[in-house]
């Protein structure tokens, strides 16, 4: 991605909608998660991540900051922080994904879902679009 930081040269992640396919429990609720470190993170030495899921789980762990955490303090790649904690959400009892941006411009958007609706815009400008983890 060529830029990947908005004017003041933060990363961001923008997130319109993140739409969680729905699971075998009816009843339970999916909402952006916006609790400071828990849904929404940002640091400009790693990454931006925005999470969706179910809201308990996401707090307890702090999943966009571990995320970024894991990235500072391991070394580990956007792709195998954002797993390793969504992961960890599973092992609790939650269910959702992120969508994540590192500093370089890669991304991620690991899900332990049947599907996330998802999509970002490469730097040639081609919007990408994805529901499940196969597309």
């Amino acid at each position: 991605m060529k830029n990947i930081r908005n004017v003041l040269g933060t990363i961001v992640v923008l997130v319109l909608s993140i739409i969680q396919i729905a699971e075998a429990k009816p009843k339970e609720k999916f909402a952006l998660v916006i609790h400071g470190g828990a849904g929404t993170y940002a640091n400009n030495e790693t990454c931006a991540v925005s999470a969706t899921g179910t809201r308990e789980y996401f707090i307890r762990a702090a999943v966009a900051h571990d995320i970024s955490a894991l990235m500072e303090y391991k070394r580990y790649s956007l792709i195998k922080a954002s797993k390793k904690v969504i992961q960890k959400v599973g092992k609790l009892g939650g269910s959702g994904g992120v969508i994540g941006i590192g500093a370089k411009g890669n991304i991620a958007t690991p899900f332990n879902t049947k599907g996330m609706y998802r999509g970002y815009i490469k730097s040639d400008g081609k919007a990408v679009t994805l529901i499940y983890k196969n597309d």
